[in-house]
């Protein structure tokens, strides 16, 4: 059994990270929000993030159809449904795995609506 760290809930889908920092995703995943590289995917029980493996993850954020997690080196990934820009990125593309986004300083903390 894993212990967790942080937990967010967004529209069908929850995340969480744990406390050896996993990233993990369970629900719908429309949008891609579970992380695993695709849409069409939910599940159950909590899984792996994709592309997130070797990183270590310490809080996690979830809107309706976007997420976010950081690093414990202040990192900040986004993915899901970027309409408007929300993931950070200059085009409405939807994210399928967790990307980092380029800021040019450690990010702390992270929220989402």
């Amino acid at each position: 059994r894993r212990s967790i760290a942080s937990v967010a809930c967004g529209f069908n889908f929850t995340l969480a990270t744990t406390v050896d920092g996993a990233l993990l995703s369970t629900g719908d995943n429309h949008f891609g929000v579970l992380g695993v590289g695709s849409t069409g995917c939910s599940r159950a029980e909590f899984g792996q993030v994709a592309s997130a493996s070797g990183l270590i993850f310490v809080t996690v954020a979830a809107g309706y159809f976007h997420c976010a997690a950081i690093t414990h080196r202040g990192c900040l990934y986004t993915w899901g449904c970027n309409k408007h820009g929300k993931l950070g990125f200059p085009t409405d593309v939807v994210t399928y795995v967790p990307t980092v986004l380029k800021l040019g300083c450690r990010v702390s903390a992270v929220a989402l609506g």
